[in-house]
């Protein structure tokens, strides 16, 4: 049992309200007792619940700060906590935790500014640095982390898919999309698979069926894949379109009615930026903006399917806030007779700067149209270990040097940046030639695949 509590720190309830909350003494949990049945620990219900108002309150109320808060604020908070445990009781009593559940309060009537009793604007949550910082001095181990494709993104991440025009960016994004559709494992690689929204902005929808029903036909174990699609060419750069919007609201609907999104494919990024520039910082800017609210609002991955530029060894295209942005770079780099390879690029929490495995497009006959004519399509093939070093040494454009790739593994093994000469002194004891080093770094500062911080003594590079 807790010690005596002071006058100030005597439980109190709030009228109208059937709960009281008993705040015990920093760092002691509050509890909450929902009409009188059972003390539950907030942190207990905390971790049960996905409201995520719930948790901004909880934030707010239980901190070191709490006592900083302006009674404005406080009365306001902790009337939103007690509607949302009221809100919340069907599930409360499917876990136990208390009986009937009482009849639900409305929601606390806020005064206008020409209303007498007008006492300030409605304090705003969702912005609230309080309501969703954490304690550096509480965080925890974290083993289970939420990576879909275990290696190369999880989560709440933006990745973006690139190559050249006719590389297959396309028929590699729906192989990822119905593998994770059908939770099973990617390329030999763990995933935590979901529900998938197809965003296929660039696409014709009979010949996508035609490639999805392919893979269903060529693989039929992904033939009850989880994918939604969507063949609407949708503007995610101009916010006042709205179609923003709807892919949060699409999300959310199918998050509720079926089972969680886990990622959301954006087929292509030109389409759907809709008149912006791409090399242009404002517009790229913008539709960075979009797209991270996106992936916050909808808790899922978010992969951009897109092009890089004529010169294929300087990456993909458009402004560099777009790979600054990025959590996981994927890219397609041609080989000969119609031969490919699947590489990372950048990956903020996995593998990058490696190649993931060598492929072809395999014709697959679908049957004949009116005419007689046959109708076909293609899906990935995986090359044998035979043909995937066969690429490796044929690949051209946009592939990486092998000096070039142990210099970004040497920078991302610092840290992600690294005084220019403390890098050069690391390759040249590696075995790398003198010239190779100068070369190589200069070559992907050029390319924007490092950031020169020349303010700085000793100058340093870093990954974007």
């Amino acid at each position: 049992m807790p010690d005596a509590l002071t006058a100030d720190e005597q439980p109190f309830s709030l009228p109208g309200y059937d709960l009281s909350l008993e705040p015990w003494p920093w760092p002691r949990r509050i509890e909450v007792t929902v009409s009188d049945r059972k003390v539950i620990p907030a942190r207990e219900f905390f971790e049960r619940t996905t409201d995520t108002r719930f948790v901004r309150s909880w934030n707010l109320l239980d901190g070191p700060h709490r006592d900083e808060l302006d009674e404005e604020t406080r009365s306001y908070c902790l009337k939103r906590y007690a509607d949302l445990l009221l809100k919340v009781e069907a599930q409360m009593a499917r876990l136990g935790s208390c009986g009937e559940a009482p009849e639900e309060s409305e929601e606390p009537e806020y005064r206008g500014p020409e209303e007498p009793g007008y006492r300030g604007p409605e304090p705003d949550l969702d912005r609230d640095l309080l309501g969703r910082g954490f304690w550096a001095s509480d965080a925890k181990l974290n083993v289970k982390l939420p990576y879909v494709v275990k290696g190369l993104f999880g989560r709440e991440q933006i990745i973006v898919l690139w190559g050249p025009p006719g590389s297959g960016k396309t028929f590699v994004s729906l192989e990822i999309s119905h593998t994770l559709g059908a939770k099973a494992p990617w390329r030999g690689r763990r995933t935590k698979g979901g529900i998938v929204i197809y965003v296929a902005a660039e696409s014709a929808r009979a010949y996508l069926e035609n490639r999805i029903v392919a893979i269903k036909q060529e693989f039929p174990a992904l033939a009850k894949s989880e994918v939604f699609v969507v063949p609407v060419a949708v503007d995610l750069l101009h916010s006042g379109a709205g179609d923003v919007d709807r892919v949060i609201e699409s999300a959310r609907v199918l998050g509720k009615e079926i089972g969680e999104v886990v990622l959301i494919v954006i087929d292509t990024l030109a389409v759907t930026m809709r008149g912006g520039n791409e090399n242009a910082p404002d517009d790229m800017g913008t539709y960075v903006g979009n797209i991270q609210r996106i992936r916050t609002e909808t808790g899922a991955a978010v992969l951009l399917v897109h092009h890089c530029g004529k010169d294929e060894a300087r990456g993909m295209r458009g402004h560099s806030a777009l790979l600054a942005a990025l959590d996981a770079e994927l890219a397609v780099e041609m080989g000969s007779n119609g031969e490919r390879i699947l590489r990372t690029g950048k990956v903020r929490d996995g593998d990058g700067w490696s190649d993931l495995f060598a492929f072809r497009l395999r014709p697959v006959d679908l049957g004949a149209d009116a005419d007689g004519d046959p109708v076909t399509t293609c899906v990935v093939e995986s090359l044998d270990e035979n043909g995937t070093k066969r690429v490796r040494r044929e690949r051209k454009g946009s592939g990486l040097g092998a000096n070039q790739r142990t210099v970004l593994r040497a920078v991302e093994a610092a840290g992600g940046r690294i005084p220019r000469v403390d890098l050069a002194h690391k390759l040249k004891d590696e075995g790398m030639p003198r010239n190779r080093v100068h070369q190589a770094i200069g070559s992907l500062l050029e390319n924007g695949m490092l950031v020169a911080h020349n303010d700085v003594d000793p100058p340093e590079v870093s990954l974007p």
